[in-house]
């Protein structure tokens, strides 16, 4: 009985101290936060939220953080250093991970329960990191079949990828868009429509 009323109170201590944290798999999009102060939104479920910014040297990986599965991230221009735990404008450390042998169908290479976006053995600039506990199958597919299409040197395919490498919900052949689920694939009831038309598309 003490270890479950201390657990429910150590909960709720942690929840307080992060803050409002949504449900991403509700579907109640009537219910979305505001956004309306926010730095730096993304997208959750079918709603915005705001994303909190880590300041360079305040620490990036916490229990807390992992276990709330709180929408941080480390502002603009710096990275969650796993070693250090910290967020940080020397990007050295990356080094360091590329001798990690990729993990998780070798689309991620991790540490520390941070993950990184990779291909061939090398960590894809430009991507977020994710905690381990945020992985999935689908993890980063989008940046690893955007690196793949690059190194054919072919063109007319866009790769419309989220800030950590998943798709977004919607890509583009050439002129022609249409909604796609988180593989990237076409959704049935989908009707293709022309790329000029993308700010208006329901995805």
């Amino acid at each position: 009985m003490k270890n479950t009323l201390f657990t429910i109170v150590f909960t709720a201590l942690l929840t307080s101290a992060a803050g409002f944290v949504y449900n991403c798999s509700n579907e109640d999009c009537s219910s979305c936060p505001s956004v309306e102060n926010c730095e730096r939104t993304i997208k959750c479920g079918c709603c915005k939220i705001c994303v909190e910014l880590i300041k360079e040297g305040e620490t990036c990986i916490s229990p807390a953080k992992i276990v709330l599965q709180t929408h941080m991230e480390c502002d603009s221009g710096l990275l969650c250093n796993p070693f250090t735990e910290k967020c940080t404008e020397d990007h050295s450390f990356l080094e360091q991970l590329q001798e990690k042998k990729p993990s998780h169908n070798g689309s991620v290479i991790c540490h520390n329960n941070m993950c990184y976006c990779s291909f061939e053995g090398e960590i894809l600039t430009g991507y977020l990191p994710l905690p381990y506990s945020h992985l999935t199958a689908k993890s980063c597919n989008c940046a690893l079949q955007k690196a793949k299409f690059m190194k054919t040197k072919l063109i007319g395919k866009m790769y419309m990828c989220t800030k950590t490498g998943s798709f977004e919900n919607l890509q583009c052949t050439g002129s022609v868009c249409h909604c796609v689920d988180d593989s990237g694939k076409q959704l049935n009831n989908s009707e293709p429509f022309p790329v000029t038309e993308i700010d208006g598309s329901q995805c």
